[in-house]
């Protein structure tokens, strides 16, 4: 009778090879999870216009989008491009935005910016405007929600001291270790 520690006795060879199936196994698995996770409903994959927007739209009235604009020649990004081309790539961006609001002039809307270096626009829009968005034959790949950030660099322009650029650099590391000291106490504080 075999005794339980030898039914699982493995050849060297075999170790390694199962280290290797195993390794390549949890490799797939964290490549994949987290594209699948983070995946959006079935429902969403085919609507250009996400249904919370639509519905946030409905509610408030008024929402800020993000528009990534699906241009001609298909282009993503004019990093590797020459001058030339990437001249002829801006003046693409700025053609296919112009048709989509031209597109959303019966609609109320805002043109809150137009990018010159990104196949995108960011619009105020309501609920008519997004269905214009969806609709067939518009140049537009998909609709995203534009939420505005509170910029935390300029915050810690006073904190570091960074105002204060003409004091020597002993002057301002103190004056660094001043507010520091200042903006831990109002920490406690609260």
């Amino acid at each position: 009778m075999l005794r339980r520690a030898d039914r699982w006795a493995f050849s060297e060879s075999t170790r390694i090879q199962l280290s290797w199936l195993l390794s390549a196994s949890l490799l797939l698995l964290a490549v994949l999870l987290p594209t699948h996770a983070g995946a959006a409903p079935r429902d969403e994959d085919s609507r250009k216009v996400p249904t919370r927007i639509h519905d946030r739209a409905q509610a408030e009235g008024d929402v800020r989008v993000l528009v990534e604009l699906a241009l001609p020649s298909g282009r993503r990004a004019e990093g590797a491009l020459s001058n030339q081309a990437r001249s002829a790539y801006r003046q693409e961006i700025a053609d296919t935005a112009s048709r989509v609001v031209s597109r959303l002039a019966t609609h109320p809307h805002r043109v809150l910016r137009r990018y010159l270096t990104a196949p995108l626009i960011a619009l105020g829009v309501g609920p008519t405007a997004l269905r214009e968005l969806e609709a067939s034959g518009m140049p537009v790949k998909r609709v995203m929600e534009d939420r505005i950030h509170k910029p935390l660099l300029l915050d810690t322009v006073y904190l570091v001291g960074a105002d204060q650029a003409w004091l020597s650099t002993t002057g301002f590391l103190d004056k660094i270790d001043e507010r520091l000291q200042e903006a831990m106490a109002d920490r406690a504080a609260a």
